[in-house]
């Protein structure tokens, strides 16, 4: 049987399933992993995002320049559009 090996790790460490759990309850460590969870899931998200983000951005900006190389497109409509992507941060 396959749990065997893992039930064997589990009594030589000494702990079960039930064990770690109620430590996890009773040590009042479950809302600090909670927060640190949730935590790493919005820094991940972000993260993510911003990959994405830049990614499209990217896309976009080889578009514009194939529109421009075809002739469809001017090189001054291809500049207006990317400054209109941009946001104005002053610093």
């Amino acid at each position: 049987m396959q749990l065997e090996p893992i039930m064997m790790l589990a009594q030589s460490t000494g702990d079960s399933t039930v064990e770690v759990m109620d430590r996890v309850l009773r040590d009042d460590v479950l809302i600090p992993t909670f927060v640190f969870v949730g935590i790493v899931l919005v820094v991940g998200m972000n993260i993510i995002g911003g990959v994405l983000k830049r990614v499209a951005k990217e896309r976009t900006r080889r578009e514009i320049a194939a529109f421009i190389a075809e002739g469809s497109m001017t090189p001054e409509q291809g500049e207006r559009l990317m400054r209109a992507g941009e946001s104005s941060k002053t610093s």
